[in-house]
């Protein structure tokens, strides 16, 4: 479907429910406001830019308030099987049907029957050239990637996802430390960035659908939990959630990557902004919802931050807890380590980046010696760029070296950080005493 089809979708929706005189559904939280980043300046030089509107209508708001109240219906019916033949046995099948195909189950449930059919048929909009394009473009991206990865994209959604932020808390986000959960997300997105790591039987496949069984898992246990407070808060990993933090990773990875001197063609920016829509369908988002093009990324980012509150206490300790980690992890690599330490300072400088407000909304640390570390970051990488094209292979070159450094960087590649059963919540954890 076009961004154009889905303006006149929303439209029309909106205008029945106003001839019906039926409020739209939203959750209490929901509201809609400007932000430092977002408001009338942004949509004037947006429009200017992309030769198109950027900043949402009302029927976009109305729209992504419905969607707040959405779960994955097919993802949430194989976990209420799961109840049913306990989560070892699922997860069995689960995995079985990943590394063999569906077929290789005797008598499977319809609930995972349906499920495959739906991820197993690709959409008729999939370019799998462009998957390829994409994922030389983030490989090159290198250890600039893998910054804008923590310190923008995912700063970024802690800071305007603090509804989502609430699930994290109640899933342990807090208590099991940033570092792992980085090695997670890293384990994650390598794997979906990896060459061809989409393919129907690729670790990126096989990741993408374990994430979002895991999301039903929790989204079941959450939305019936006493202190989850649905008319509050929505759906929990609702669709408007996993969308915007869909666009984190392709509207910001882009934005960030330029910002600091990478140089995407218009055919890498389109390929990158393909894969991360195959993602997000295999990643539950509703097809209907994916986003096109950077214009509809960016209108998702904006939705997002502009209709939940300002960055709380859990957006404060989860962004913290992320700017503590060490790039390099625990690593013995005594180079490594004296870059680490240094780019601990300009992590920061990164994330400021973001503008003012969401630097001082998640009350990180005022580092005024390294703000204008994303200028010296850019100079350095415009002269890289610079000697890679004019070096003969050296987009190859590029790639291999910029994978490298990625898989360094996030420092999960060996973990099964993709799947794991969330058994009891930490809300429901008994409190420690103090020592």
């Amino acid at each position: 479907m076009t961004a154009q089809l889905k303006t006149e979708a929303m439209n029309t929706a909106t205008q029945a429910a106003s001839e019906s005189q039926a409020p739209t559904a939203k959750p209490g939280h929901f509201t809609k406001r400007d932000t430092q980043m977002f408001n009338r300046w942004t949509a004037s030089l947006g429009k200017l830019f992309f030769g198109k509107p950027v900043a949402p209508t009302d029927a976009h708001y109305d729209a992504f308030a419905r969607m707040t109240l959405e779960g994955d219906p097919s993802a949430d019916r194989v976990v209420a099987w799961f109840r049913d033949v306990g989560f070892m046995e699922g997860r069995r099948q689960l995995d079985l049907a990943l590394d063999q195909g569906i077929g290789a189950l005797d008598n499977p449930p319809q609930c995972l029957i349906d499920f495959f059919n739906e991820i197993d048929a690709e959409p008729v909009w999939l370019d799998r050239e462009l998957l390829d394009v994409a994922a030389k473009a983030v490989h090159r991206s290198g250890i600039v990637g893998g910054l804008v990865l923590g310190d923008i994209a995912l700063m970024g959604g802690y800071a305007i996802s603090t509804v989502m932020n609430r699930s994290l808390v109640f899933t342990g986000a807090l208590n099991t430390g940033a570092e792992k959960r980085l090695r997670e997300t890293g384990k994650w997105w390598l794997d979906v960035t990896g060459w061809r790591g989409l393919d129907r039987f690729g670790d990126g496949f096989k990741s993408a659908a374990k994430v979002r069984i895991m999301h039903a898992v929790v989204r079941a246990k959450l939305h019936h939990h006493p202190e989850w407070d649905f008319d509050e808060l929505g759906m929990p990993i609702s669709q408007a959630h996993m969308l915007a933090t869909n666009n984190a990773f392709s509207v910001l990875f882009i934005y960030g990557c330029t910002l600091l001197g990478i140089r995407f063609s218009k055919k890498e920016r389109h390929a990158m902004m393909h894969m991360w829509r195959y993602v997000g369908f295999l990643n539950g988002v509703n097809p209907h919802y994916l986003s096109e093009d950077e214009v509809d990324g960016i209108r998702a980012i904006w939705l997002s931050a502009t209709s939940q509150p300002a960055a709380d206490e859990d957006a404060v300790a989860l962004a913290k807890g992320l700017a503590e980690v060490s790039l390099f992890g625990d690593t013995d690599n005594r180079l490594l380590q004296a870059v680490s330490s240094t780019m601990d300072h300009v992590r920061l400088g990164l994330t400021r980046a973001l503008g003012k407000e969401i630097y001082t909304d998640l009350d990180l640390p005022e580092d005024k010696a390294w703000r204008l570390a994303p200028l010296g970051i850019r100079a350095a990488t415009t002269g890289s760029e610079l000697a890679r094209r004019l070096t003969p292979g050296g987009n190859m070159l590029a790639e291999r070296a910029g994978r490298w450094l990625q898989e360094q960087a996030l420092n999960g590649k060996q973990d099964d950080a993709s799947f794991k059963p969330v058994d009891t919540l930490a809300k429901d954890k008994p409190a420690t005493a103090p020592a």
